[in-house]
């Protein structure tokens, strides 16, 4: 390849950082089908097999996270690709695969046409910054039939608005008949185009966010200020397309105007001018009128400071659960900078009753506010997944409670989700293996950044280290905000695992795709808390298991999942067992100037299994209290390590002693909680109905003359009903 041609798409390649989190969505008119726009970067990150054990195959990533990524290198340049996702099966359809950028998709009446914009780069001219080339304005009737209308020729991009691209979203009249085309370039216009004969009737200079009337009647649109300054002016075009009314004077528009079904007004999102503070809210513009009324604050400036930058807002005080219920968004934790990039989103219903309403800007806590307009009342502030990830454009769902949310992966291609505003549930949209793994190695990534906030396991002073990324049980107290976080993320990140790959291709059985997924399924099982199924995650990676040392951690990855299910007398074992397997403290032996020295050398593993153990211990119950006067107590406590068990070496898997007659012990299944139950009568065999309680592990205590059975399995009965009575 030519060495200008490779410099042309480095330079598009290197445009492209978070370019499609702002990207529009667009739901068909029956609501069957949402369309959007997608990038695949060449040098995404990805999951590399056994990132789950390996704590020091942690890289920096963006925004000061860490995640483990795959060293591979990569080659190729970035996909630019359009797809439709069916709302119901979650089936997606490729509607268009370039390497050039492309533009949003825009339904047109019948929902079976889409519209959108293509731009073929030349050779870069002596700027290095800027291309050059022609943009294609392309109708797609169905998959293999596509037509270009016309083509825009000599237009010019920077870096940014290269990057932008695909945010821009054409208009299509309700009769079919026009196509309001952003054109892009340094010069923002709207063309006014006739789709069936490929001809522009009218240019809207500094022209942007089209809208079409119900009827097709009118075009609005905003237009910005001849001397570049931040206002706005909201205008209108009549069918005629003859002469523009200005309806009102605002600021901070990013989303076109939403018509009422009755053509009469529409709803904006913005500041208005003359009003002090500025606030942002939703406006309601009557057309005819010409008059501006507020629908909903959507977000309070509060107070504000003077200061040699301005006007600026302060610091609001108050936490985010503490602030205005009817306010969409009051979230803020910290004042925006005066130059810093502010971009809103909206969505709105049918009937214009229900809006949902993100703000994606310095200091703003990333949440969607769910509102009903009519009522003017805030009917929920949430985020879909989880705060540290920002949120893109918002389509809601024309009929239903249904929103799809662009989130912030760490690819940037930003892929849908589609959340159910009533229940909450989450619906991970991937269209292929690509976005798929994207989409993966974010929810580890984001969960891996909580985790941080974990303490440090030590013992005795000393500094210990995991088998894996996963904490130990009540690491994490209940109550500490990170843990519900953590079971959401599992919970929706569980969810894209269980569904097929959309990539046939790219199933399981290739040990470089199957081995991070299973360790995927591992990680997010644990941490939404369904031990169970994490049992059987850890199966599936011991039969794939092929060194002592990955052996060690799944076993000891056991006793933890075992731990955390309160299936404590299974969790000793293991760790017992593990603790006996270990032998004593290794030593080194070095030839110095002086002799021989021998010194220790540390076993993380070990350290780890003993810190298992203490927790153990811990987490017992009987450790807090005693029995009291009318309750039977078994004395259960266990040697240290795997002693007094009658002699049996465990010499392959895990085993549990048998109960000898008269033996107040246990056996598999009479522990208590999900394991218990396999042997009739209850946990301690039948007969027992007084209620029991089980003692601490102790140190071995010596054997009672006269008894064949050391103290610690001895059972101790109320006074006068004992053996010796």
């Amino acid at each position: 390849m030519q060495p200008v041609l490779l410099s042309l798409f480095r330079l598009m390649a290197t445009s492209l950082t978070a370019s499609c989190l702002h990207a529009p969505m667009s739901w068909s008119p029956d609501g069957q089908w949402l369309a959007y726009t997608m990038v695949e970067p060449a040098d995404t990150p990805t999951l590399k097999p056994g990132w789950l054990y390996d704590s020091g195959a942690l890289f920096p990533a963006r925004r000061g996270s860490f995640l483990p990524l795959d060293e591979r290198p990569k080659t190729g340049f970035p996909r630019y690709r359009i797809w439709a996702t069916e709302r119901v099966s979650g089936v997606s359809v490729l509607i268009a695969d370039a390497a050039y950028p492309l533009s949003s998709p825009a339904w047109d009446s019948d929902g079976h046409t889409l519209f959108y914009c293509r731009f073929v780069p030349r050779l870069p001219g002596t700027d290095p910054s800027r291309l050059r080339g022609q943009c294609e304005l392309v109708v797609q009737e169905s998959l293999d039939r596509q037509r270009v209308i016309m083509t825009l020729p000599d237009i010019t991009l920077d870096r940014d608005q290269l990057a932008t691209f695909c945010e821009l979203k054409a208009s299509w009249s309700p009769d079919g008949q026009y196509l309001a085309v952003p054109r892009p370039g340094r010069t923002a216009a709207i063309l006014i185009v006739l789709p069936e004969q490929g001809r522009v009737l009218k240019t809207l200079d500094r022209a942007s966010l089209p809208s079409w009337s119900p009827d097709s009647s009118r075009l609005t649109f905003v237009r910005t200020a001849r001397d570049g300054s931040s206002t706005q002016t909201l205008q209108v075009i009549g069918h005629d397309f003859g002469a523009v009314r200005a309806l009102a004077d605002l600021s901070e528009m990013s989303e076109p105007a939403s018509w009422s079904q009755d053509g009469q007004s529409v709803l904006v999102a913005a500041q208005r001018v003359q009003v002090r503070p500025q606030n942002f809210e939703l406006l309601r513009v009557f057309i005819d009128a010409g008059v501006a009324t507020r629908a909903m604050l959507l977000r309070d400036e509060g107070p504000f400071r003077e200061s040699n930058r301005g006007r600026s807002p302060l610091r609001n005080p108050q936490p985010p659960e503490n602030l205005d219920s009817n306010q969409m968004l009051t979230l803020g934790l910290d004042a925006p900078s005066p130059n810093a990039a502010q971009r809103f989103s909206l969505g709105f219903d049918r009937d214009q009753e229900q809006c949902i309403f993100s703000a994606d800007l310095e200091g703003q806590i990333p949440v969607i506010g769910y509102s009903n307009i009519r009522r003017q009342t805030v009917l929920k502030k949430f985020h879909p997944i989880d705060i540290s990830l920002r949120i893109g454009s918002l389509a809601l769902h024309p009929d239903d409670q249904l929103a799809a949310v662009r989130i912030d992966t760490l690819g940037g291609s930003s892929p849908p989700l589609l959340c159910d505003l009533g229940s909450m549930n989450v619906k991970l949209v991937a269209p292929d293996d690509y976005t798929r793994q994207e989409w993966l190695t974010t929810l580890v990534a984001t969960a891996h950044g909580l985790l941080q906030t974990v303490p440090q396991p030590s013992l005795d002073g000393q500094p210990v280290e995991r088998v894996s990324l996963l904490p130990a049980p009540s690491e994490m107290l209940e109550q500490n905000p990170a843990m519900s976080r953590l079971h959401r993320i599992g919970k929706v990140a569980r969810t894209l695992l269980d569904e097929p790959p959309a990539d046939q291709c790219s199933a399981g059985n290739d040990d470089s795709v199957g081995k991070p997924q299973g360790e995927c399924r591992l990680f997010f099982d644990y941490l939404r808390g369904n031990y169970k199924d994490a049992e059987a995650d850890l199966d599936v990676l011991a039969s794939r298991a092929a060194t002592p040392d990955l052996r060690f951690r799944l076993l000891a990855l056991r006793a933890q999942v075992l731990h955390a299910w309160d299936m404590t007398h299974q969790a000793r074992a293991i760790i017992d067992y593990l603790l006996k397997v270990q032998g004593g403290q290794t030593h080194r032996v070095e030839e110095t100037p002086a002799g021989m020295v021998l010194t220790q050398v540390a076993d993380p593993g070990r350290l780890w299994t003993r810190y298992l153990a203490q927790r153990l211990v811990d987490k017992s119950p009987a450790a807090k209290s005693s029995p009291g006067e009318n309750e039977e107590g078994i004395d259960l406590r266990i040697p240290i390590p795997m002693d007094g068990f009658d002699g049996r070496v465990i010499d392959e898997g895990i085993h549990f002693p048998r109960r000898r007659p008269g033996l107040g012990g246990f056996g598999p299944g009479m522990a208590p909680g999900p394991g218990a139950g396999r042997m009739a009568g209850g946990p301690f065999g039948p007969g027992l109905q007084r209620p029991q309680r089980l003692f601490p592990p102790q140190p071995p205590q010596p054997a009672e003359p006269g008894g064949p059975f050391p103290r610690r399995f001895r059972r101790f009965d109320r006074p006068g009903q004992g053996p010796g009575q």
